[in-house]
């Protein structure tokens, strides 16, 4: 859950991408995944569909209770420990993460928070999965 999306990443180049840090407790890593391109052919048309993914940043492991807590105040876990992967959220708790994230990191929050749908075209943490788009 702790992507960063960058629209530009070349407009606005990172020189250290570990130097994300959570709540200034301890440094944030996250890794580069290239950008790629790809055609894939449509199940249902037989029409091929050329897919473009430009890279961005994500975190190598899952968000820790600890990083959910210092930004959310609260951790909603079953099995506790700061290490441990946050469990037990809903759909806008993971959203609502992401958006004060990247308020508190100078960053433009993606999610509207009304309707759950995001912004692909903001520079901002978002979840590394399939978000509704306006």
């Amino acid at each position: 859950m702790a992507g960063l999306g960058f629209r530009g990443l070349n407009e606005r180049p990172i020189e250290n991408p570990g130097a994300f840090l959570s709540n200034g407790a301890q440094p944030g890593r996250l890794i580069e995944v290239p950008g790629a391109s790809y055609e894939v052919i449509d199940a249902l048309t037989t029409v091929p569909v050329s897919v473009t993914v430009g890279k961005f940043l994500i975190s190598p492991t899952q968000l820790t209770q600890q990083e959910l807590e210092e930004i959310m105040a609260y951790n909603p876990s079953f099995h506790r420990g700061p290490d441990l992967p946050v469990e037990n959220l809903t759909w806008w708790e993971p959203i609502r993460y992401c958006n004060l994230r990247s308020i508190r990191e100078n960053l433009e929050p993606c999610f509207n928070l009304a309707t759950g749908s995001g912004d692909l075209r903001k520079n901002e943490y978002r979840r590394p999965k399939p978000i509704r788009v306006p």
